[in-house]
């Protein structure tokens, strides 16, 4: 019984990190055609590009694991940090003082789910599905 405790123990981190299914690729918003999401991933780093209407609104290239990155979003300087909880990617963005927590999730291998949470100051919770162009 101590062994298999102790054999948990070591699992549940790795089962946290757990890289989730593939979710690179060029994603298009279902409910505004004119906002489009690219998200490249190799290996410990995620590129991804968000476009509205064709306009680049945020690039970033950070690695997981929590690490700051500086980047632009909107045209002002912002910081970001990623990283794995099961499912999720997770995003938590530093733009002055507001601090927003985003998490993206396959839905399947064509739909992709980004949960846009502000967490200061405090607001409503948003869901964007995204479905996959290439």
């Amino acid at each position: 019984m101590k062994a298999a405790l102790l054999a948990l123990a070591f699992l549940l981190p790795a089962a946290a990190q757990e890289t989730p299914r593939e979710y690179s690729g060029l994603w298009q918003a279902q409910s505004d055609t004119s906002l489009e999401m690219n998200v490249e991933k190799s290996g410990d780093t995620v590129h991804v590009t968000e476009r509205h209407a064709a306009k680049v609104k945020s690039e970033y290239t950070c690695k997981l694991g929590g690490g700051e990155c500086v980047f632009q979003l909107d045209g002002h300087k912002a910081k970001i940090a990623l990283w794995i909880n099961g499912p999720y990617l997770v995003e938590m963005r530093t733009k002055g003082e507001a601090v927003t927590k985003r998490r993206l999730m396959l839905k399947d291998d064509k739909t992709l789910q980004l949960e846009v949470m502000p967490v200061f100051p405090q607001g409503k919770k948003d869901v964007i599905l995204f479905t996959r162009l290439k």
